[in-house]
């Protein structure tokens, strides 16, 4: 495979492998990197992880041993189960546009990474909001390990124009690089628990394709809906908490916000973890609709991603108990005991504590509820 990209994509591209050794150099020069080498390798000198990164020579060596070697360890520290299906249907050859539900600004992506590694599969592209592509240490990370630069904010005919380009770079990976590619199903994360596919982001897809055939068009990036489903939603409290500032649709972010948000959603505890990855969605599923019966294509297929993304779901205790104490009934009480329910509830005190008001208290309870009205 060519290395090389097209110079139209070089805002928002990420590194190419000739690269690599000027971007390395930058990254362990980077003022924070002895503190994340600490945490990822807490039994090595900072400037022994330097040297061994130092040496690496090819973008998928870097993900191997770095970024593998750190998502194990998240893994394993924060983590208690990692489970998936779907896996086993992948092909190796085939490149995916593989469309997600959005819980976790980094961890969502990174762990569908680990997944496809575990299972001798080819590691993603993925996209990353230029809102977050900040700091040094993140950006020298984000490109060197295939993620690729989405503008956010800005006049309505530069986003647009933004959107045009990403479209193109995305089905330029997929059918001439032959590489796949994550993205969120929407805008940012799911903050209240409900999972919904923006079909303006469908649209997106479309625009750079070179035929007015939707179906030939959509089915040419192999879409493939992925859910994710954790115990423990991570950063809870601070979506909570966000929801309950909001006026009028705004919040003002702090700054380097978003950063603490990666920071947080990596080590916090995420109990088990649930991955399902989707039948992808083929041209013959395509060909089902119906303009006639089913009415505007994109928001169409907005419902076709979103019930292969919901029955994908795995849905936790916690899901159950904060269902029913918003309902005030008991119709699950048979999905969970009185110890799991005694350790959700002191989780929600505890939120409520760390976002200092009581306002988070239903909002909390929606964001762990809400997923099972949507699956059942």
């Amino acid at each position: 495979m060519a290395d090389r990209y097209p110079q139209e994509f070089d805002t928002i591209r990420p590194y190419s492998e000739e690269e690599l050794p000027s971007a390395l150099q930058r990254l362990v020069q980077c003022p924070d990197f002895d503190v994340v080498s600490c945490f990822v390798y807490p039994d090595v000198n900072p400037d022994e992880v330097k040297k061994q990164i130092l040496a690496i020579d090819s973008i998928d060596k870097f993900q191997i041993s770095v970024m593998y070697d750190g998502l194990k360890r998240i893994v394993n520290n924060t983590i208690t189960n990692i489970t998936w299906e779907g896996a086993d249907v992948l092909s190796p050859g085939s490149p995916y546009l593989f469309v997600s539900n959005h819980r976790d600004i980094a961890l969502d992506a990174f762990l569908l990474q680990y997944i496809l590694h575990v299972n001798n599969l080819p590691t993603c592209q993925i996209t990353f909001g230029a809102n977050l592509m900040k700091h040094p240490l993140v950006i020298e990370v984000g490109r060197i390990n295939k993620m690729f630069r989405v503008e956010r904010g800005g006049s309505l005919l530069s986003f647009y124009t933004s959107m045009a380009k990403v479209s193109a770079y995305m089905r330029y990976c997929i059918t001439e690089r032959r590489e796949s590619v994550w993205i969120a199903q929407r805008n940012g994360r799911t903050k209240n628990g409900k999972d919904a596919t923006e079909p303006s982001l469908l649209k997106m897809f479309a625009s750079s394709g070179d035929t007015k055939d939707l179906v030939a068009n959509i089915s040419q990036l192999n879409i493939v809906p992925v859910s994710v489903s954790y115990e423990w939603e991570p950063c809870d409290w601070m979506k909570a908490r966000e929801l309950s500032l909001t006026v009028g649709g705004v919040y003002h972010k702090s700054e380097n916000e978003d950063l603490q948000s990666i920071i947080t959603g990596i080590i916090q505890p995420k109990g088990d973890v649930h991955f399902g990855i989707g039948r992808v969605v083929s041209h013959e599923d395509l060909e089902k609709y119906d303009a006639e019966r089913d009415g505007d294509f994109f928001k169409w297929l907005a419902s076709l991603i979103d019930s292969r993304i919901f029955s994908g779901y795995k849905l936790m205790p916690n899901n159950y108990i904060a269902h029913d104490l918003r309902s005030g009934e008991s119709r699950y009480s048979d999905k969970y005991d009185a110890t799991q329910k005694e350790r959700f509830l002191s989780h929600i005190e505890e939120c409520c504590s760390k976002a200092g008001s009581e306002a988070v208290r239903p909002i909390l309870l929606d964001i762990y509820a809400n997923p099972v009205n949507t699956t059942n």
